[in-house]
């Protein structure tokens, strides 16, 4: 019972910020991706 009352408030939040959470997600994402690249490269030049 408690999912069904969740669904409803959960659909309109993400109609509303789909397109700002996606982008904010992909920049930490982005982000994290890069970091773990520059910390690979660092400890293969070791």
């Amino acid at each position: 019972n408690l999912f069904i009352l969740f669904i409803p408030p959960k659909l309109y939040i993400e109609n509303n910020f789909l397109l700002p959470s996606l982008f904010a997600f992909s920049l930490t994402y982005g982000f994290i991706i890069a970091l773990l690249i520059l910390i690979i490269c660092d400890s293969n030049q070791m």
